[in-house]
């Protein structure tokens, strides 16, 4: 299926997506591609950022960035008080 796709980029980003899971897969996918428009040293190069293939910059979590129970809230603010807070009681069991 990968060979109908008209444009190399696309082709380029899949390989490096799935290359993170098992190199060794792209790299037979790659070499059964009837007409081959890029290298596959492009693909191993674009696997480093391929986690963050379609991701808003501004979404995605900073260098140390790590949910962890006692910082899960700290985004936020201060909880305490509790003016503004909308709190959903469940009425009857889940």
């Amino acid at each position: 299926m990968l060979s109908r796709v008209k444009y190399p980029i696309i082709q380029k980003k899949y390989l490096a997506q799935i290359y993170n899971i098992a190199p060794e897969y792209p790299k037979a996918v790659y070499d059964l591609l009837p007409k081959k428009e890029f290298e596959f040293a492009e693909v191993e190069e674009l696997s480093k950022t391929a986690h963050e293939f379609y991701k808003e910059a501004k979404f995605r979590p900073g260098e140390n960035d790590r949910l962890t129970p006692e910082n899960q809230f700290e985004s936020f603010g201060d909880l305490s008080s509790r003016e503004g807070l909308l709190i959903i009681t469940p009425t009857k069991p889940l």
